[in-house]
């Protein structure tokens, strides 16, 4: 079970990153004081995501290769949401329509087919029941699993609090100063409590604040190192933009390695499959009031 776990871990953070521009001019102010601000139903986002994994994936058996090749997936979505309904600090239900949800995947020499993944086109309603995920299509009808599991990856944070809003709310950063998340925090944040990982660090660093026409937008570099299990530990690295008035993520790019092996076959005649490469992801959004 450990090697579905570890595989676990790895798609939550994706999920998180994925359920997290114009420049006019640069402050000269050395702080910026950050706050947040509660959910408004009617608040509307548009959310561009990419997201790309390169592998090298490798059969052995008795130490020997049998095979190996190489493996590329591309995941592109834009989903635009609308909140429905608030409590406190939590957006517990959403409308989110899918403009675009696309997917490719490139196997050796072949050329990669790309696939319209049936959530494209289409608008659900997403509601938080306790600790459960809802989802209906807009009608109220029944969702298939399929489009009920790819709604829920990036829709896991309906109904849960931001733990990054919360931790800057109120606090004024210079340029150039690293904040350090609580390891309990931290693995909220990445939403790792449920699949047993640990985060073992979070760190941010403020590198500038622009004003773009609507908003002010800090950017922070941002490494995240997490342990799914007791032998391996695991750097994700990149930047991460937010608005300074409502600590809403504007933009995130982040790369990270990914090893997953799994053994197959009866014992004394097993043989191992295993993948080494990327990840990276981007995320642009965009909010207005409607």
């Amino acid at each position: 079970m450990q090697k579905y776990r570890s595989i676990a871990i790895r798609s939550t953070i994706v999920a998180f990153l994925v359920s997290f521009c114009a420049t006019v001019g640069v402050f000269g102010a050395d702080d910026v004081r950050f706050t947040c601000r509660p959910p408004q139903v009617g608040h509307y986002g548009t959310h561009d995501v990419n997201y790309e994994l390169e592998l090298d994936v490798s059969l052995r058996q008795a130490q020997q290769v049998v095979s190996s090749e190489k493996q590329q997936l591309v995941r592109k979505q834009t989903r635009q949401i609308t909140v429905m309904k608030t409590v406190g600090e939590c957006v517990m239900q959403v409308r989110v329509h899918y403009p675009k949800a696309q997917a490719t995947v490139t196997r050796g020499k072949e050329s990669g087919h790309n696939e319209t993944q049936p959530i494209e086109g289409k608008t659900y309603l997403v509601e938080r029941v306790k600790n459960d995920l809802v989802i209906h299509h807009e009608d109220g009808g029944e969702v298939p699993e399929e489009e009920r599991s790819l709604v829920a990856a990036s829709m896991d944070s309906v109904g849960r609090p931001n733990p990054l809003g919360k931790f800057l709310n109120g606090k004024t950063v210079a340029i150039g100063q690293t904040l350090v998340l609580p390891n309990e925090m931290a693995t909220d944040l990445l939403g790792l409590r449920e699949t047993g990982g640990n985060a073992q660090r979070v760190e941010l660093t403020l590198h500038t604040v622009r004003q773009e026409p609507d908003r002010r937008v800090a950017d922070f570099a941002m490494l995240v190192v997490i342990k799914p299990d007791a032998s391996t530990s695991l750097d994700i690295e990149g930047h991460i933009q937010l608005d300074v008035d409502t600590c809403q993520v504007a933009a995130a790019n982040f790369t990270g390695p990914v090893a997953i092996e799994e053994t197959y076959g009866p014992k004394g005649h097993t043989f191992q499959m295993r993948s080494d490469g990327t990840m990276r992801v981007a995320i642009r959004s965009h909010y207005a009031n409607r």
